[in-house]
C-alpha cells in the first residue's frame, strides 16, 4: 500500500480527483473554475473592441460625413466592407490555424496593434475613394485575430459542461461594444470630426483590448483541464492532442456546409441591416444622435441574445433556438421596411445577431469537436465574412438605384427565413455532447 502510495505520488494525474484528498480535489477544481471564468471575462473585455462593435456598428456613424465631405455615395463607401469580407474567407481560417498551432497570447496581440494602425491610417485618408476602401478593406486582414475565432477556442477549452453559457458570456463582450462604442463615436465625430473618431478608435482598440489578451486570456496548460489528452513531450497547448474531426472531414460534411449557408444569409441581413441603421433613420426625420441611440437599443438586445441563447443552447437543440431566433428577427426586419416600431425592429435584430455568434461557436464545437475548432470556426466566420461584405453593398447600392431601402429589406427578411430553415436540417444529435471523449472510432473521423 505505501509503495503505491509513493508511486501515486510521484506520477500525479491532476484529471483523476482519485490520486488526490478530497480537499485536494476541491481546491482544485476551485482554482481552475476561477481561471476560467477569468478567461471568459478577459475575453469578453478584449471583444468589446473588436472588428464588429469597433468598425461594422460605427460604420453608420462615418457614412453620412464621409459622403458629405468627400461626394462618394454610400454604396461606394460600402464597397470597402464587401472587398473586406471576401477577404475574411482566406484570413479566417489562417487566423484559426494560428491560433490552433500558436496559441491566443501569440496571435492576437500582434493583430491589436495592426488594427489600430489601420484605424489610424483610415483618419488621414485623402479623397480618394481607392484609398479609402483598400484601407476599410485591410480591416479584414489587421482585425482578423481580433474576432471571436480566436477567443471561443480557448474558452470552450477552459469550460465544457456550460459551454453555451460560457461562450454566450464572453462574446457578450462584441454586444456590450456594440451598445456603448456608437456613442462614443458620435460624440467625438460631432464634436471633433470623423477624422478624430478614427484616432479615437484606435486608442480605445489599445486601451482595452492589450491588457485583457496579455492579463487574463491565456489556454490551459498540459493537464491542466480535464478531457484532453496530452503528448508526453508537449509544451505548450499547440502540442496537446484534442478530440474532433479534422477539416477536410467536416469540409466533406452536410452538416458544415447546412450550417455555412445559414450563416452567410443570416450574418447578411444582420450586419447590412446593423450598418445602415443610422442612415436609414435620419433618412426617416431622426437627428444623427437620436439615430446613433437606437443602437443602444440593438446591443443591449444583442447582450440578451448572447447570454439568453447560450444557456438555451446548453439545455435544448440549439439549431432549433436559432431558427426561432432568426424567424423573430425576419419580423422585425419586416417592421423596419415599413416604418413600423423600429426600436422594436433592431431590438429583434440586436437579439438575433447576438444569438448567431454563440451558435456558431457551440456548433462547431459540438459537431466537430476541438481537434481542428479554430480552424473550422475561421472558415465558418468566412461565410460569415462573405455575408458581412453583400450586406452593406447590397442595401447602399439599392439606396443608390431606389433612393429608398425599402423593397430590399423585404428581400432581407426572406433571406434571413431561409437561414433559419437551414438550421431545422441540421442532426438532432450531437458528435461531441457534453463530456464527450469520442476518438476514432465509430462515425467519428480524427485524421488530419
Amino acid at each position: 500500500m505505501g509503495k503505491t502510495k509513493m508511486l501515486n505520488a510521484g506520477m500525479p494525474d491532476i484529471n483523476n480527483s482519485s490520486n488526490t484528498s478530497g480537499l485536494d480535489a476541491d481546491a482544485t477544481v476551485s482554482k481552475r473554475g476561477r481561471r476560467a471564468w477569468m478567461v471568459v471575462a478577459g475575453s469578453a473585455a478584449a471583444l468589446s473592441v473588436s472588428v464588429v462593435p469597433l468598425f461594422m456598428s460605427t460604420s453608420g456613424v462615418f457614412l453620412k460625413p464621409i459622403s458629405d465631405e468627400f461626394g462618394w455615395s454610400r454604396g461606394a463607401i460600402s464597397a470597402g466592407v464587401a472587398i473586406g469580407g471576401l477577404l475574411s474567407v482566406l484570413v479566417q481560417p489562417m487566423v484559426g490555424s494560428a491560433i490552433d498551432k500558436w496559441g491566443v497570447r501569440r496571435v492576437v496581440p500582434v493583430g491589436v496593434i495592426l488594427m489600430a494602425l489601420n484605424l489610424a491610417a483610415l483618419a488621414v485618408t485623402p479623397a480618394v475613394l481607392g484609398v479609402y476602401v483598400l484601407l476599410v478593406a485591410l480591416l479584414a486582414v489587421t482585425g482578423g485575430p481580433q474576432n471571436p475565432v480566436s477567443y471561443v477556442k480557448t474558452v470552450a477549452r477552459w469550460v465544457d459542461r456550460r459551454r453555451g453559457l460560457a461562450i454566450g458570456l464572453a462574446v457578450t463582450g462584441v454586444a456590450i461594444g456594440q451598445a456603448v462604442i456608437p456613442q462614443y463615436a458620435q460624440y467625438l465625430v460631432g464634436l471633433f470630426g470623423w477624422r478624430a473618431g478614427y484616432f479615437g478608435l484606435a486608442a480605445l482598440l489599445l486601451i482595452v483590448a492589450l491588457p485583457s489578451v496579455l492579463g487574463l486570456v491565456r489556454d490551459p496548460k498540459p493537464g491542466e483541464v480535464p478531457g484532453t489528452t496530452v503528448h508526453p513531450l508537449a509544451a505548450d497547448q499547440a502540442t496537446q492532442k484534442l478530440t474532433g474531426i479534422s477539416v477536410r472531414s467536416a469540409l466533406r460534411n452536410r452538416t458544415f456546409w447546412l450550417l455555412a449557408s445559414s450563416v452567410l444569409l443570416a450574418t447578411m441581413v444582420i450586419v447590412g441591416t446593423t450598418i445602415h441603421a443610422v442612415p436609414l433613420l435620419t433618412d426617416n426625420g431622426w437627428s444623427p444622435a437620436e439615430a446613433a441611440g437606437s443602437l443602444a437599443a440593438l446591443g443591449m438586445a444583442s447582450i440578451a441574445g448572447r447570454i439568453f441563447a447560450g444557456l438555451l443552447y446548453d439545455r435544448f437543440h440549439a439549431p432549433k433556438v436559432g431558427a426561432i431566433v432568426f424567424a423573430v428577427a425576419c419580423l422585425g426586419i419586416v417592421f423596419l421596411a415599413s416604418g413600423t416600431a423600429p426600436i422594436f425592429a433592431l431590438i429583434t435584430i440586436g437579439f438575433a445577431a447576438g444569438a448567431e455568434t454563440d451558435l456558431i461557436a457551440f456548433l462547431a464545437s459540438r459537431y466537430f469537436g476541438l481537434h481542428s475548432y479554430s480552424q473550422l470556426t475561421g472558415y465558418l466566420f468566412g461565410a460569415a465574412g462573405i455575408g458581412t461584405g453583400l450586406g452593406p453593398v447590397v442595401l447602399g447600392t439599392a439606396f443608390d438605384v431606389n433612393g429608398t431601402y425599402t423593397s430590399v429589406l423585404f428581400l432581407f427578411a426572406g433571406a434571413l427565413l431561409i437561414a433559419a430553415a437551414l438550421l431545422l436540417f441540421l442532426p438532432k444529435t450531437y458528435p461531441f455532447p457534453t463530456g464527450s471523449k469520442a476518438t476514432e472510432s465509430g462515425n467519428v473521423s480524427m485524421t488530419s
